[in-house]
């Protein structure tokens, strides 16, 4: 039986934010010199080695990567807050980790998060809109009261209210959709059109409101569910981001 031995560049790397310890996995290329950067930000019920794939993916197409495990996912310390700021802030910290790497190209990043972390992305990028060129949000929610409001999937609800309650505080700080106005670079959203956990009218306000700000993107709504990867990141993604490449 024959087989293929291929070497991979990746490190783990352990840090603080707000007391609890978090984890993160990088990516290296093969070659030398500075690569452009890609964070990839895991789902519910994931981690960064679960999403392990992506990172190898974007190092394979010539990226340096990095895929954080989120407050209370995989190995990361603490307690999930549904994409909330200690969750936000968390990522942030891991993120001026991986842009001190050498081999990363600190002026060339891009963002991409799927379902929770579409929402942690998006929530990102309006907060630090100085540190990326492009993002990608897929399968996510914007503005978080609309969707405890329309998702069909009852758990999330609870899950919510559990991890993050539902004052409009809670609803607000997890809504990147009113702050859109602060990116300066495009953005790519993918949803699916028959989403039941978070509804393609999240996909579909970003786009009026990206539309109303003038901002560069694209929205591509598929005739699917929540799960997109396997027909949108050849076709989508993968091209979207080596416009990294050409800066």
């Amino acid at each position: 039986m024959k087989f293929t031995k291929e070497k991979i560049d990746i490190s783990r790397i352990v840090y603080k934010s707000g007391g609890k310890k978090l984890e993160g996995l990088i990516f290296k290329p093969k070659g030398e010199g500075r690569f452009p950067g890609v964070i990839f930000i895991h789902g519910h019920k994931s981690d960064c080695w679960n999403s392990s794939m992506f990172g190898y993916r974007l190092a394979k197409n010539g990226f340096s990567a990095f895929l954080p495990s989120q407050l209370g996912y995989g190995l990361s310390d603490g307690k999930p807050d549904f994409c909330g700021p200690k969750t936000v802030q968390g990522v942030i910290e891991g993120i001026k980790i991986f842009l001190g790497e050498k081999f990363v190209d600190k002026d060339r990043i891009g963002i991409w998060g799927i379902s929770r972390g579409a929402i942690v992305s998006s929530l990102i990028a309006v907060k630090k809109p100085e540190i990326f060129k492009l993002a990608v949000f897929q399968s996510g929610a914007y503005e978080m009261k609309s969707n405890y409001k329309t998702t069909k999937i009852k758990g999330i609800k609870t899950v919510f209210k559990k991890e993050a309650g539902t004052s409009t505080k809670a609803f607000k700080e997890r809504s990147s959709i009113y702050d859109m106005d602060k990116i300066n670079f495009p953005v790519l959203i993918l949803h699916g059109e028959n989403d039941n956990r978070i509804s393609v009218k999240q996909a579909k306000m970003l786009d009026d409101k990206l539309i109303g700000f003038k901002k560069k993107h694209k929205t591509i709504i598929f005739p699917l569910d929540h799960y997109l990867t396997k027909t949108s990141i050849n076709k989508y993604t993968l091209p979207f981001l080596n416009n990294l490449k050409k800066i």
